[in-house]
């Protein structure tokens, strides 16, 4: 597996059609708090705000949206305004 990290400045048209393509695949990814343009909004005001990239055999197979907070650690995106996190 390989592991990527961006910033939602660097996104790609074609990693935002990946990424909603794989929120196709599950009517529980529906919140539009797993939608790139959620991350892409808060990012516009934080500047602590990543996407990790997973891919196998080149194929996006996941994607996680988080915040870097204190000491490193990932947050979900938005925040306490965010009421969904998980791996996409």
């Amino acid at each position: 597996m390989q592991i990527n990290v961006i910033t939602p400045a660097e996104l790609s048209d074609t990693q935002i059609r990946d990424w909603k393509n794989l929120l196709l695949l599950s009517e529980e990814l529906s919140s539009p708090f797993f939608s790139p343009e959620f991350t892409q909004a808060v990012a516009r005001h934080c500047d602590n705000v990543y996407i990790a990239f997973l891919q196998e055999e080149g194929e996006l197979v996941g994607v996680f949206p988080f915040q870097r907070g204190k000491w490193n650690r990932g947050w979900p995106v938005g925040g306490r305004l965010n009421d969904f996190q998980a791996g996409i």
